[in-house]
């Protein structure tokens, strides 16, 4: 019954529309998890071929390697091979590390039902009768589900392709044969999310397209049930589409499995998904991708993820000669515009919102934050000669696979964003000059006001500085393995935003409700100002509207790129004392050293910084906190804390920048901070 009033609550929201899939996709999914794995083992040979209008299984996948929606090189690079074969080996040894866990060695079979790095397994019943979130053990299934997505076995695959050892075709062969066995249709925590269903829908149909040839997949017989295994993923996603309310990257994903299945199978059926998964995909794009490219879900590593869907939809349509519309090739250029804007000089991205590492073909060794590839990769595979390609450094790897091609490496084709930018509908406000990159977070909570995979970070600042990360964003470590440090990551406590009373910045209904966050911080943009050096952002939010004394912090972020400082001003003002706290989180590498009342030193990366602040009434304190560097990951570090309880208005001015920078006197940029924010004298 606990459960029941949410679901309804839930009900009561959503449009007629919304409302009726919901419910059919709930009825459906009860029905299939009863009659589906009838369904499969009445589906023979001869009645799948009748269903797919074909004569045989050859001819069958002989449509999947004349379509070949995925590029099958006959040479691969001479500089790409030896990281390909190691890959390619560990992976034959049976050893992956997927989200934290460090390498592992996998049992033969492969146990697929189970979380390997707690030894945790999920029963193989009824996918209707699977708890997916099972709060009360430190189990994540996103381990179970990532490792049946099988996209460590592309490496093997690769390694085919380079030097047509039929011993990497007979390892995957193997591994897809222990699936199909270990995971009958609607059985096990593998057929719950159809996301996941899809994802590994496009790596069984790019293995295919790379391993057809081999000696070792001419077995009739194997043939057959890999034939009927891509059916009835197909079949699968079409039936479960995660229709929601608020549709998210789920239902892209269900799109794009429907796209690549639709191009790599013949037959009526194939020719209905590869059409609705691409409607699916231009209509969402629409209401996922603001009007200034970022994605609504407000986070870097989900805007990349969103994107390579749709980027590996349009490359598969256009090897398959199928039209793309002009309307989502705009979208995925001002993404990349967006993108263009997020990335630094280096090509990492700031952490954003929720990074989970969720890739869909993952190619190379590279970190989940190489964003560039994708945007070469856009470029060079559909022929856009005017799209913008970041100055950064691209993973020749993904850009080859993707496309066929090297990285472009011809500068007059590629184009940073000349001075720093504004993107208001997604709200993420970027001051850049040469190595100098500082991301605010100064817009909604996402996920058209639930939160989902945003975070409380309205007005934290990622501030990177000679190409240095100085103040950094925490990341988001895990899910559901521990519901108190999602919600710890996720916290405000945990970002450089300004705290007051102790109060979520949004609140958090419930401990247990790990992707929601109540709508409370409007962000309310004063100032945005681009100079030729940075430029400033002075925002602030409603969040704290509802305290019984309201207050609305202030934020000014300035970048004066020349003299090689950021200046951070906050200003809480209310009726009554409040306890105001602002945190900055350090990179993990930085030695932090308090010199005086109202100065301290950061050594990072062999260089030093010097912080400088002014206010009255405020503490400072070095402070332990975890960081984390990708999913399941986290590493040591510490923050600096500012507090001050004692205020009916308190004001801090922060400057940063390195030792060089200051000249002795810190003083200029203090009492600018105090213009900019139009603040009296008597505050300083």
């Amino acid at each position: 019954m606990a459960s029941l009033v949410p679901a309804l609550r839930r009900a009561a929201s959503m449009s007629p529309l919304a409302l009726a899939r919901w419910v059919g996709r709930k009825i459906r999914f009860r029905l299939d998890s009863r009659n589906l794995p009838a369904f499969a083992d009445t589906l023979s040979e001869a009645r799948l071929l009748s269903r797919i209008q074909a004569g045989s299984v050859d001819e069958a996948l002989l449509d999947l390697t004349n379509a070949n929606p995925f590029l099958r090189p006959e040479t691969v690079p001479q500089d790409q091979q030896a990281g390909i074969r190691a890959r390619a080996n560990q992976a034959r040894s049976r050893i992956v590390d997927l989200l934290g866990s460090g390498p592992v060695q996998l049992s033969t079979p492969i146990n697929w039902a189970v979380d390997f790095k707690t030894d945790i397994s999920w029963p193989m019943v009824p996918m209707a009768h699977i708890a997916i979130n099972r709060l009360d053990e430190p189990c994540d299934i996103k381990v179970v589900w990532d490792l049946s997505r099988l996209q460590w076995l592309i490496p093997v695959a690769q390694a085919w392709r380079i030097n047509s050892d039929d011993d990497c075709a007979h390892f995957v062969r193997a591994i897809i044969e222990e699936w199909i066995d270990g995971n009958p249709i609607a059985r096990g925590p593998n057929w719950v999310c159809t996301m996941d269903v899809a994802l590994r829908a496009v790596s069984l149909s790019w293995l295919a397209t790379q391993c057809l040839d081999a000696p070792s997949w001419s077995d009739p017989g194997f043939r057959s049930r890999l034939l009927k295994t891509l059916w009835l993923h197909g079949y699968f996603i079409n039936r479960h589409l995660e229709w929601t309310d608020v549709n998210g990257n789920h239902l892209m994903a269900d799109a794009l499995g429907l796209v690549v299945l639709g191009a790599a199978l013949p037959g009526p059926d194939a020719n209905r998904w590869s059409e609705t998964g691409w409607s699916i995909m231009r209509g969402e794009l629409t209401h996922q991708i603001n009007p200034d490219g970022g994605t609504f879900e407000v986070s870097t590593a989900y805007h990349r993820f969103v994107f390579e869907m749709v980027l590996v939809a349009a490359l598969v349509r256009s090897r398959c000669n199928l039209t793309i519309d002009s309307d989502a090739i705009d979208h995925l250029t001002r993404m990349v515009d967006f993108m263009a804007a997020y990335l630094r000089r280096d090509g990492s991205a700031p952490h954003w919102g929720d990074e989970d590492d969720g890739r869909v073909l993952p190619f190379g060794a590279t970190p989940v934050q190489e964003h560039a590839a994708l945007a070469q990769a856009l470029k060079m595979g559909l022929d856009l000669r005017d799209a913008i390609i970041p100055d950064c450094p691209a993973d020749p790897e993904t850009v080859f696979w993707l496309t066929g091609q090297g990285v472009d490496t011809d500068s007059t084709t590629k184009t940073l964003p000349p001075s720093s930018q504004a993107f208001p509908e997604t709200g993420a406000y970027i001051l850049r000059f040469n190595h100098h990159h500082v991301f605010v977070d100064a817009g909604p909570v996402g996920m058209a006001g639930r939160g989902g995979h945003g975070h409380n970070d309205c007005l934290n600042a990622d501030i990177v500085l000679n190409g240095v990360p100085v103040f950094i964003d925490p990341g988001t470590y895990t899910y559901t393995a521990n519901a108190n440090a999602r919600n710890k990551f996720r916290s405000s406590a945990a970002h450089n935003s300004p705290i007051v009373d102790s109060q979520e910045i949004n609140r958090m209904d419930a401990a247990d409700r790990l992707w929601m966050l109540r709508n409370d911080a409007q962000p309310i943009i004063h100032a945005f100002q681009v100079t030729p050096d940075g430029g400033h952002l002075i925002a602030s939010h409603t969040g704290y509207d509802r305290l019984s004394d309201p207050v609305r912090p202030k934020r000014l972020i300035q970048l004066l790129g020349n003299d090689n400082v950021v200046c951070i001003a906050d200003l809480i003002t209310g009726n009554r004392p409040h306890m105001v706290t602002t945190c900055f989180t350090v990179a993990p590498s930085a030695k932090i050293e308090i010199t005086d009342e109202q100065t301290l030193s950061l050594v990072i990366n062999g260089q030093s910084f010097r912080v400088s602040w002014l206010g009255s009434n405020w503490s400072a304190s070095i402070e332990a906190v975890d960081v984390s560097s990708s999913y399941g990951v986290k590493h040591p570090s510490h923050a600096i804390v500012f507090q001050n309880d004692a205020s009916h208005r308190a004001y801090l001015s922060l400057v940063v920048g390195p030792d060089a920078s200051f000249k002795g006197d810190p003083s200029p940029y203090h009492e600018g901070n105090a213009t900019l924010l139009g603040i009296e004298a008597s505050l300083l």
